[in-house]
C-alpha cells in the first residue's frame, strides 16, 4: 500500500471547532467538499468520524449525495441508551452508506463498562452492517488488554513524534502478534508541535523541552516538522492506517506532497531517543 493509501481523513474538525492550534474555525460545506474531492482524487479512501463530532456525519452524508463515489467510513458510537443496532441505523442514514468499515468504542472505559454491547457488535458484523470492530484507546496498558479479545479487529491509538516507538513499541508488537490491525491518530498532536513556544498553555509547558528537541532535529536534518511528523507514522510498518486532520485544502495538499518524501532511519533513531516522562500530557483528553 502506498503511503497516501494509508491515510484516513479525520472529520472532527468538520463538525465542530477542534484543535489547540486551529485558527480557522468550522469550515463550510463548499470547502469541505473540495477537501473530500481532492482526497478521493489522490487515493485516500477512508474517513474517521463519530456520532459526537457535531454535524460531521451529516456533512459526510451530504457529500455522498453530491459525489459519485463514497468513502469507507470508520465511526465511533457513544449513545448507549438505546440498542446499538438503532444507533447504527441512524448513523448509516445520516452518512448515506449501507455499512461501516469500522465501528468502535470511543474509549476503553466504555468497552469495559458495557460488556452487553460486545455481542451486539458481533451480531452487527455477522449481518454485514459492520466490517470490523474496534476500540479507540490511550494507554499501552489498554492496548495490551484489548489484544486478548478475539472479536476486536482494530485498535486505534495515539502515535507521534513524542508518543513514539519508545512509548509504544512493545504494545504494538504484541498486538500485531495477536492479529490486531493498528490505526494511529494524533500524528500532529492537535498541532501542538507547531505552536509558538510562548503560546503554550501553562498546563502543557512541561512538554516544551521535548518539542524544542523536535525543532532541533528538524533543523539539524533539514526536514520540515510537518514532513517529519507525518512520515514518522506512515513509515511505521506495523501501522495499517494513519488518521490525520486538516483545516484546509492547502493543508491536505501539503500532507499529500509530504507522503512522497522519506525520513532516513538515522533520523527516526534520533526521534526515538525522546523519552517523555509526563505521559498523561500526551493525551489531549487531559488538556
Amino acid at each position: 500500500m502506498s503511503k497516501v493509501g494509508k491515510l484516513c481523513l479525520g472529520t472532527v474538525q468538520f463538525g465542530q471547532n477542534y484543535g489547540i492550534n486551529n485558527r480557522v474555525g468550522l469550515l463550510g460545506d463548499v470547502e469541505i467538499f473540495k477537501i473530500f474531492t481532492y482526497a478521493e482524487q489522490k487515493g485516500i479512501t477512508q474517513l474517521d468520524t463519530a456520532d459526537v463530532y457535531g454535524n460531521a456525519l451529516d456533512v459526510i452524508g451530504r457529500y455522498h449525495l453530491y459525489s459519485s463515489q463514497k468513502f469507507l467510513i470508520n465511526s465511533k458510537f457513544s449513545n448507549l441508551s438505546i440498542s446499538l443496532e438503532s444507533v447504527l441505523e441512524k448513523s448509516l442514514i445520516r452518512l448515506h452508506v449501507d455499512k461501516l468499515d469500522l465501528y468502535q468504542f470511543h474509549d476503553y472505559d466504555e468497552f469495559e463498562k458495557n460488556p452487553n454491547l460486545h455481542d451486539q457488535l458481533i451480531a452487527l458484523k455477522k449481518s454485514h452492517l459492520v466490517e470490523n470492530i474496534g476500540v479507540s484507546v490511550y494507554s499501552c496498558d489498554e492496548m495490551l488488554k484489548l489484544s486478548e479479545y478475539d472479536f476486536i479487529d482494530v485498535i486505534q491509538f495515539p502515535f507521534n513524534l513524542l508518543d513514539n516507538q519508545r512509548q509504544r513499541q512493545k504494545a504494538m508488537q504484541l498486538c500485531i502478534e495477536r492479529g490486531k490491525i493498528l490505526h494511529s491518530r494524533s500524528v500532529f498532536l492537535q498541532g501542538l508541535f507547531y505552536k509558538d513556544f510562548d503560546e503554550y498553555p501553562d498546563n502543557l509547558r512541561q512538554l516544551l523541552p521535548y518539542t524544542k528537541k523536535l525543532r532541533e532535529i528538524s533543523t539539524e536534518c533539514n526536514i520540515q516538522l510537518s514532513q517529519l511528523a507525518l512520515n514518522y507514522a506512515l513509515q511505521e510498518a506495523d501501522i495499517n492506517t494513519v488518521i490525520i486532520g486538516v483545516d484546509s485544502l492547502d493543508q491536505l495538499k501539503e500532507n499529500v506532497e509530504n507522503c512522497k518524501k522519506t525520513i532516513p532511519p538515522t533520523v527516526i533513531d534520533k526521534i526515538n531517543t525522546i523519552d517523555v516522562k509526563e505521559i498523561n500530557l500526551l493525551y489531549p483528553k487531559n488538556w
